[in-house]
């Protein structure tokens, strides 16, 4: 029995085009692209995590022990709620066997959040 961990970027517009500067909607685009893409990707190898999927602020990660889940998702927060304090964005883990469980209904019951899940949220106390 592993975990699946999705991380997504709460309101992307509002936060990309928070400015009316080209350049500073240019850098909040990248920041969206690293802490989904490139932040994530150096922290699930050093947590024996695996991608599953990526795309538009999301993206979706496996591990096979509650630890490594439990601290990706300590340092990916860490790092993104100091790093960059006014980007909002939410992570929730669930257990997922690749044996038994079929992805796309497990990815349905972070929608519903009717699970019990670990969530973090940033820009929030």
């Amino acid at each position: 029995m592993g975990f699946l961990t999705v991380l997504e970027v709460s309101k992307k517009q509002s936060y990309i085009f928070k400015s009316n500067r080209l350049r500073e909607n240019i850098g909040a685009s990248e920041i969206i692209e690293f802490v989904t893409k490139e932040l994530p990707q150096k922290l699930y190898n050093k947590y024996n995590g695996r991608h599953i999927n990526s795309g538009g602020g999301s993206s979706i990660f496996y591990f096979e022990n509650k630890d490594d889940c439990k601290n990706f998702s300590k340092d990916y927060s860490k790092f993104v709620l100091e790093t960059f304090p006014s980007l909002e964005f939410f992570m929730a883990s669930l257990e997922y066997d690749p044996e038994k469980d079929i992805i796309i209904d497990k990815t349905k019951e972070f929608v519903n959040c009717n699970i019990k899940c670990n969530t973090y949220s940033g820009n929030h106390p």
